[in-house]
């Protein structure tokens, strides 16, 4: 464009008018991009004129009307390669060429385009220019006709703008926003960008739109807000006008678009998107984690309140165990129809109870001694169904569904009758008008997902026992509670709060898990998983009580509470035993030493100061191999083990009831030397 200033220079000042037309359609090209007023410079002077088209930056070259250059400034030369004396009367695909960006397809000359359209055109942007070197550069371009007022063409003005530096920048800012882009969304947590003055989502990843169910234009006409629910609202809220902490801290709740709901941490700072205030947030889903902590602290609680459970019953056992032994005495030393049978059977029926609720405390607290067998449940329900009829009522309707070929587990008959009675009896209270009560057996096999969801379940075979019943339901809060030792929702008087908690020590205790399901108005379903085992295994039945004897041999009785070793000396001594009784340990071991060859058994309390039960016994059989031992104590289980119990020791649970030690003394003393 500069070049042309010499022929506007020389018009006269009648050629002036004649001229402007075609400054006019150069103007109008060249001084588009930068928004200047073609008036401005019609009202201005030649020497600013000539100034300001200088300075043009772009290429600019004219031709005459055959397509031979005639003009060209130094940015043209640049561009194209030829110097301005070297390019003069050259046609102008001589000097240039012009290719389809892409293809690389020889594109139509601008000068012939605009020659025959006689207008000013616009140019395509994805044009190549092939210089004289054989460089190739990206080009924007547009051309005018150089004309008089008349209308007469006297040549052409083409104007070239180079787009290397701005398709460099182009790329770069490609590049640049790729860059963002993959580290954005490589990352496997959902993260996202939103505005702290709206909260509205400004940006996604691709791990928020696959985990949270929305598309990114949903996302992108959401704010905050529309993913927690309403109980999460105030304190977003209070976040977000600056009353409390930022909000992007700690564990809230998300909604799925699924609507599942979900326990996330969020870890966020502040940036600038756009020139706008926002927060770079990034989630990570800590349902699970949440879920397993919750589990730990109730497993944790239910351990602590087990420990609790197990050391009451102990202490309960031993005082029962006076109570009930000197009640029996007592009531056998009556004479028929004496006046006081009534009070000591009611003092007898009282410690039978109370012996009830520690058998369910030390259940809970899975501190049992029981000989687990290998039983079929189908028997069990069998067997247990018709007193289940009778506890249930007659307006509860019992289905029973026993699995055909049903596989077996290793458990306690008895304990497995208390379970089914235990569950019955709460699904009956259930239904105070009435329902449907169904006990199901099933075949399981359990996999890796179901363990994840269910604690406590393992991988492999399984026996299922569900209870389905039709009731009130519970509640989720109630649903947390139920297994907890005296926890009950039912009146005063018509419950301990033990049942459940005796069922749970009870499927613990054989190796399986329990959980529920229930919602308000829908009824409740127990369900137990107990490990199946070898089919080929023996099915065995408990033991018929033997009937309580007595006997002439020697007994060494060791017990350190004095009240109890006195009754249960009574009762052995009664039933023909002659009985030598200490306190302790270190009394016993002198006390054998001296009368080795005169006894026949000792027995014991397990937990006792300085020297426990099965300890005694280890040092007196290492004195005489062959002894008979038979351990008592008011624990049990794990708090037994722990002091040294031999698995092949006999054992009896407190409290003592005189039958049943009579019965125990008399089976050990019997037994195969």
């Amino acid at each position: 464009m500069r070049l042309l200033l010499p022929e506007v220079r020389r018009l006269s000042a009648g050629d002036w008018d004649r001229a402007l037309p075609i400054l006019d359609a150069i103007l109008k090209v060249v001084f588009l991009d930068v928004g200047l007023a073609i008036d401005a410079y019609r009202a201005a002077d030649r020497r600013d004129l000539a100034t300001t088209l200088a300075s043009i930056g772009d290429a600019v070259i004219s031709t005459d009307v055959a397509g031979r250059v005639t003009r060209m400034n130094h940015a043209a030369e640049a561009l194209t390669g030829w110097p301005l004396a070297e390019a003069l009367g050259r046609p102008l695909d001589e000097v240039f060429r012009i290719l389809q960006e892409g293809t690389r397809a020889p594109a139509e000359s601008p000068a012939a385009r605009v020659l025959r359209e006689g207008a000013v055109i616009g140019l395509a942007n994805h044009t190549l220019l092939l210089s004289r070197d054989g460089t190739e550069r990206p080009i924007a371009d547009s051309g005018a006709p150089i004309q008089t007022a008349e209308g007469e063409i006297l040549g052409v003005v083409l104007v070239f703008r180079d787009q290397t530096e701005e398709r460099e920048a182009a790329r770069a800012l490609a590049r640049s926003e790729a860059r963002h882009r993959l580290l954005f969304d490589s990352s496997p947590l959902p993260r996202w960008v939103y505005d702290r003055e709206t909260l509205r989502f400004l940006e996604v990843s691709a791990a928020a739109i696959q985990r949270y169910g929305y598309g990114r234009d949903e996302f992108l006409a959401m704010t905050i807000e529309d993913l927690l629910p309403a109980g999460d609202l105030p304190a977003l809220r209070q976040a977000a006008a600056g009353l409390t902490a930022a909000g992007d801290s700690g564990v809230w709740h998300h909604r799925l678009k699924d609507g599942q709901l979900r326990s996330v941490e969020l870890h966020s700072r502040d940036i600038d998107w756009d020139d706008r205030p926002a927060r770079l947030v990034s989630v990570i889903d800590v349902t699970e984690r949440e879920r397993l902590a919750g589990q730990l602290r109730q497993a944790q609680k239910m351990e602590a309140m087990g420990r609790l459970a197990g050391g009451v019953a102990h202490d309960f056992n031993n005082l029962l165990s006076v109570i009930l032994t000197y009640s029996h005495i007592i009531a056998d030393g009556l004479a028929p129809g004496a006046a006081i049978r009534e009070e000591i059977d009611e003092i007898r029926k009282a410690g039978e109870r109370a012996a009830e609720l520690t058998k369910q405390l030390l259940a809970f607290s899975r501190q049992q001694v029981l000989p687990p067998k290998v039983i079929d449940l189908n028997d069990v329900l069998a067997r247990t169904e018709k007193m289940l009829r009778r506890v249930i009522g007659e307006d509860v309707v019992l289905h029973a569904v026993r699995a055909p070929a049903l596989g077996r587990v290793l458990a306690d008959e008895g304990q497995i009758e208390q379970v089914l009675m235990n569950l019955a009896v709460n699904a009956r209270d259930a239904m105070p008008r009435g329902g449907q009560l169904m006990i199901e057996t099933a075949n399981v096999e359990l996999d890796e997902s179901f363990v994840r969801a269910h604690a406590g379940a393992k991988v492999g075979a399984h026996v299922r026992l569900a209870v389905r019943d039709t009731g009130v339901g519970m509640d989720e809060a109630t649903r947390g509670r139920i297994f907890e030792p005296f926890f009950t929702t039912k009146e005063v008087g018509r419950g301990t709060g033990l049942g459940l908690a005796t069922v749970l020590g009870i499927v613990q205790q054989s190796g399986g898990t329990i959980w529920v399901e229930s919602e308000p108005g829908r009824g409740t379903t127990f369900e137990i998983l107990l490990p199946r085992v070898d089919e080929s295994g023996p099915l065995e039945s408990v033991a018929p009580a033997r009937a309580p004897g007595g006997g002439f041999e020697s007994i060494l009785l060791v017990e350190d509470e004095a009240a109890l070793r006195s009754a249960t000396g009574r009762i052995l001594r009664g039933a023909g035993y002659r009985v030598l009784d200490v306190p302790g340990g270190a009394e016993a071991l002198d006390l054998f030493e001296r009368n080795d060859a005169a006894i026949d058994l000792l027995l014991t309390d397990v937990i006792m100061p300085e020297m426990s039960g099965p300890e005694l016994a280890r040092r007196l059989r290492a004195l005489r191999p062959g002894l008979r031992v038979l351990c008592m104590s008011g624990y049990a289980g794990e708090a037994v083990l722990q002091h040294g119990l031999d698995s092949g020791v006999a054992f009896l649970a407190k409290p003592i009831v005189p039958a049943a030690l009579l019965a125990k003394v008399r089976e050990v003393l019997g037994a195969p030397g």
